[in-house]
């Protein structure tokens, strides 16, 4: 079984669109994938409605930002059904918040000499939910900066609160996905957070751990595989694709036999 439960399409911040996306996951022979992009579950939606999926199996998910202390975490949703009404007037609040959080950032870097226009930010873009990813690239294209994480680590990441975070704790996340009927997974935890968050986050209802993304070395992916299993935990796997040039190539990943078992039979069963 080849999986990839995390990807972003450009209905968020990725590059591609949720079919191009699709060929994408064939090429890389792909047999289950989900698309969870950041507060939207469009892509998935356009998804379903083609006639053939070429033999790939789609799974409803979305990637929730939230609060925890003075962190920002993300939880990934997975729904067997497709959503709920009631989420997805949340992921709707949601999207109108990030556009307010986004408008709020382009004040304070005009105050800071960089003068970026919503108008030019917005025009070509097509998606649902605008994020840091595209404050970076026009940053990047007015020659701000040299780099998209040159823009993150001068100036977009949190810690420096030029964009504001996210007002849903995570606990409103969980809460929401389950009360929805979804699965509740822990996004590429942070090394430094996990010991220290996830007994607290299981507390909340938290369902599973994402133990295998490329963005963690091995090391911490068998640790989280090894906490997750002790507290029975499901276990997940994704690559957070986005699709940007310096990113590493859509593929298949490999992870113990058997790994992702409970939770693919939760979806499907």
């Amino acid at each position: 079984m080849t999986v990839d439960l995390h990807l972003h399409s450009n209905l968020s911040d990725g590059v591609f669109s949720p079919e191009e996306m699709l060929d994408k996951a064939k090429g890389a022979g792909l047999e289950i994938i989900s698309l969870t992009d950041h507060d939207s579950c469009s892509g998935y939606e356009r998804l379903i409605k083609l006639s053939n999926n070429d033999g790939i199996k789609l799974i409803c998910g979305v990637e929730l930002s939230a609060a925890f202390e003075d962190k920002e975490i993300h939880i990934l949703g997975y729904f067997k059904n497709g959503i709920t009404e009631e989420f997805g007037e949340f992921v709707k609040k949601a999207q109108v918040d990030r556009d307010k959080r986004i408008s709020e950032g382009l004040a304070n870097l005009k105050e800071k000499g960089i003068d970026l226009s919503y108008e030019e930010l917005t025009e070509n873009w097509e998606g649902d939910s605008i994020g840091r990813n595209h404050l970076a690239t026009l940053m990047v294209k007015h020659g701000h900066v040299g780099s998209l994480l040159e823009a993150f680590q001068n100036y977009l990441k949190y810690d420096l609160n030029i964009v504001p975070r996210t007002q849903t704790l995570v606990k409103q996340a969980i809460d929401m996905i389950k009360s929805s009927g979804g699965i509740s997974i822990w996004a590429h935890p942070p090394f430094k957070l996990f010991d220290k968050c996830i007994t607290t986050f299981m507390e909340m209802g938290l369902d599973g751990v994402e133990a295998y993304n490329k963005k963690k070395s091995n090391n911490n992916s068998f640790y989280y595989h090894t906490v997750a299993e002790k507290f029975g935990l499901l276990i997940t796997a994704g690559s957070d694709w986005h699709g940007f040039p310096a990113e590493h190539f859509l593929e298949k990943d490999t992870y113990p036999e058997n790994t992702l078992d409970k939770f693919i039979n939760k979806i499907y069963g």
